[in-house]
């Protein structure tokens, strides 16, 4: 009986601790604290014919294929109606306005996908 304890206990440990890692490894990576979306998005830029999505709405993170991501990204921005402010633009920090509304988007992309983060 205390050798079945154990092992349960050391699963549940494990399982705790695999968690824990995911977690801290979504965040840390793509600012998204729930792994299964972050999981759920790659496999639809991967795997399917989409071309980005979204994988937390608040703030909005979004991932998408890397060809091209520049030209996917401010195309999304003008269906929402913001245009590119180039005078704006820092880094990969890049700034979209709409009247006087102004939303700011960290731009990453390396060879599997392209990640958006949106900044107040």
């Amino acid at each position: 009986m205390k050798k079945r304890t154990k092992t349960v206990g050391l699963g549940l440990a494990v399982l705790v601790g695999l968690a824990g890692i995911s977690i801290f490894l979504s965040v840390s990576k793509f600012g998204a604290a729930n792994p299964f979306s972050v999981i759920g998005g790659l496999y639809q830029i991967c795997f399917t014919d989409a071309q980005y999505a979204e994988i937390q709405e608040d703030p909005k993170v979004i991932i998408a294929k890397p060809a091209s991501s520049n030209d996917l990204l401010i195309g999304y921005m003008e269906t929402r109606g913001y245009a590119e402010n180039e005078a704006g633009r820092s880094g990969s920090r890049l700034e979209f306005t709409q009247a006087n509304h102004k939303e700011y988007v960290d731009f990453s992309v390396n060879g599997f996908y392209s990640l958006w983060r949106w900044r107040e």
